[in-house]
């Protein structure tokens, strides 16, 4: 017992670590970042894009055409399987969550900035952040990556993983999109 508790402190201390590092560096166009822990049977992978990566914008929506931009990637993210696999599906889904879906609509009640722009709206730099779980069966060996397979924008992933006490990192792109554990 207190050593799945150390194990649960020390991921919970390197996850913090990875979110400070990713929230304190300015995102980079064309880069994702994919943090991946698991411990025992639950893996979750984090994704961290830039909006411009997935929608080709980032500033705040303006009109129904970028609205269903951001409605078909919230769909096209959500569907895990197109996502990711698993090696000899080791590893079943157990939900998504959209914790920040892309570029949020204008507040309609603001007065109209016709002829002019407020500060506000020029240093606006919208993410897509979502959080997938699975339940892992099978020892976890391999995760392929299948982003730029439906995101053009994305030119290369930065993935990091903690897994059962272990860490690593890599970086995928068009020529190698698959994490070996």
């Amino acid at each position: 017992m207190k050593r799945n508790y150390l194990i649960n402190l020390l991921i919970i201390f390197l996850c913090s670590i990875f979110a400070n590092a990713v929230s304190e560096e300015p995102h980079i166009h064309g880069d994702v970042d994919l943090n991946i822990v698991k411990e025992n049977s639950i893996l979750e992978i984090t994704l961290i894009s830039p909006a411009v990566n997935i929608v080709g914008f980032e500033h705040l929506v303006s009109n129904a055409k970028e609205r269903l931009a951001v409605e078909k990637a919230n769909l096209k993210l959500s569907q895990h399987e197109e996502m990711f696999s698993f090696h000899n599906d080791s590893c079943g889904h157990l939900e998504t969550s959209m914790i920040q879906s892309g570029p949020t609509e204008k507040n309609r009640s603001e007065p109209s900035h016709d002829g002019h722009q407020h500060e506000h709206d020029k240093n606006v730099h919208s993410e897509f952040e979502i959080l997938y779980r699975y339940r892992c069966v099978k020892e976890v060996t391999s995760l392929s990556v299948n982003l730029k397979d439906h995101f053009s924008g994305v030119s290369q992933i930065n993935a990091r993983w903690i897994k059962d006490g272990a860490q690593g990192g890599t970086i995928l792109n068009t020529a190698k999109r698959k994490i070996i554990f």
